[in-house]
């Protein structure tokens, strides 16, 4: 905190990259940062935006959107401004980082750099981490930027190659996109994918699971009663770190696939949404 304050008051001495990189670190370390402070380390980067590299732009708004900064849509579009002129240098993970940014913002991107990011996402060779293939497709999903259904399905199939390295969230975050997109994926890609997220059930989140269970309603898929019976216990027994929409998510995805939710479980999900309704418990997990 203190060397973040002290960064602060000599910031215009400062490089993009000692910006971001301490804005990145800040939010990797999630440090309860003013907004105040952050907000001046942003503003220098986009000053000196000219001298910034792409994982500079990157960290600068992936740290941003992870400390709660809403920015400017003008200082947002400056900075993917630079990454699109340097697109041809970034790596997928600089693309990914910033459209998912700019996704939890809820920024609109002006098409021509929305095509732009996407085409370089796409032309990067490799089949590249999964993290940045989730945080892709989760973005595009998000954003309804111009990612055509063979590009997303190339993506998926990417992840899928890969997902024994994929993490909970990352796993939800594609079946979340896939859903969204109501992009059909053949064979039991997305069975495959819901059978992942189970073998990584304990530590997915209160939200993971509600994205699960409204991916797998909204796509009409058909759960084994064992698989279904553990995501609704996992729901259940994180309750209390679940936002409302989180709790009505899962409540009504139940509803519609027909799950076993028993009365007990019904009774204790009902509990804690009127509990989040009234105030005396509100956590969303972005």
């Amino acid at each position: 905190m203190q060397l973040v304050t002290a960064l602060v008051q000599q910031r215009h001495a400062a490089t993009p990259q000692e910006l971001s990189n301490a804005l990145w670190a800040a939010a990797t370390l999630k440090l309860p940062l003013p907004e105040q402070e952050v907000q001046q380390l942003v503003d220098v980067v986009v000053q000196q935006r000219w001298a910034a590299k792409p994982q500079d732009v990157s960290n600068t708004l992936w740290a941003a959107a992870s400390l709660g900064l809403q920015l400017p849509a003008q200082q947002v579009w400056r900075l993917v401004e630079i990454l699109v002129q340097q697109r041809l240098a970034a790596h997928r993970q600089d693309v990914s980082q910033t459209l998912w940014a700019v996704a939890i913002m809820k920024l609109p991107l002006p098409d021509q750099q929305a095509r732009h990011l996407v085409e370089a996402f796409m032309q990067k060779r490799g089949a590249g981490r999964v993290q940045d293939v989730s945080q892709m497709l989760w973005a595009a999903a998000a954003m309804k930027l111009p990612l055509e259904d063979q590009e997303a399905r190339q993506l998926v199939q990417a992840f899928m190659r890969n997902r024994a390295a994929a993490r909970a969230w990352e796993v939800a975050s594609v079946l979340w996109a896939v859903a969204t997109m109501k992009l059909p994926l053949p064979g039991r890609q997305a069975q495959q994918l819901v059978e992942a997220f189970v073998q990584r059930l304990r530590a997915a989140t209160a939200q993971d699971i509600a994205k699960t269970l409204w991916a797998a309603s909204t796509m009409e898929l058909p759960l084994p009663c064992w698989e279904a019976q553990l995501l609704a216990d996992e729901m259940v027994e994180k309750r209390q770190a679940a936002g409302p929409d989180d709790l009505t998510t899962a409540l009504q995805a139940a509803a519609n696939m027909g799950l076993p939710l028993s009365d007990q479980h019904q009774q204790l999900l009902t509990e804690a949404l009127a509990a989040n309704a009234a105030g005396t418990h509100l956590q969303f997990v972005p």
